[in-house]
Parts: structure tokens; C-alpha cells; sequence
């Protein structure tokens, strides 16, 4: 998972590739940053402040969180979740895990 801060160092630090003031959807650029273990290429849009779902299928069980703080691309909807809402995120899933696997130990 790309983290917002992630995002936010590429659009401080990175190299701006392309730009397209033009663009029909407002102006955007391509923007190419470096992490060291990959390279982060993004499309730097508007992002809005919302609420979105965060919905996951995983060892045997569906989580859906419907209103999770987010920044959402105001161009392709795609919602990134800042570093506090991960780990909460995280910490439930973990959480699951857990009791997941203790009743599956208990059957």
C-alpha cells in the first residue's frame, strides 16, 4: 500500500516529468519519485478530504469499515489513507487474525 505521505514526499521532492496544464479534468502533471525499494511514479491530481469504505476478504473472513478518513483523487476516485488510519487498520486486522485463528484452533 502507497501511504499519503509517500505521495506527498514525490510531489515535494520528485521530478516533474510532464505537465498538462490543458488537461480536461484540470491541470495535472507526472511526477517521478524514488523510495528504495521501488520507484513511485504518480499522476498529481486534486485530493479531496473524505470518507471512504475500506473493505478487505482475507484468511477466511470480510471486514468492511464504511467510513474511514481519507484523501480521495478528485480525477480517478482512488483513496489513500493516511499513516494514523493504517495502522488502526492494521491493528484491527491483526486483531482478527488472532481470533481467527484461535477458533479455527478450537473446532
Amino acid at each position: 500500500m502507497i501511504r499519503v505521505a509517500e505521495v506527498r514526499n514525490v510531489v515535494e521532492r520528485g521530478g516533474l516529468v510532464e505537465d498538462y496544464p490543458e488537461d480536461l479534468r484540470g491541470h495535472s502533471c507526472l511526477i517521478l519519485g524514488y523510495k528504495p525499494e521501488m520507484i513511485l511514479q504518480f499522476m498529481s491530481f486534486a485530493h479531496r478530504r473524505m470518507i471512504a469504505p475500506f473493505h478487505v476478504d482475507r484468511k477466511g473472513y470480510h471486514i468492511t469499515l464504511d467510513r474511514i478518513p481519507a484523501w480521495v483523487c478528485a480525477q480517478c476516485g482512488e483513496v489513500y489513507f493516511d499513516e494514523p488510519e493504517v495502522e488502526a487498520i492494521q491493528e484491527v486486522l491483526c486483531t482478527m487474525d488472532q481470533r481467527t485463528e484461535k477458533m479455527a484452533k478450537s473446532a
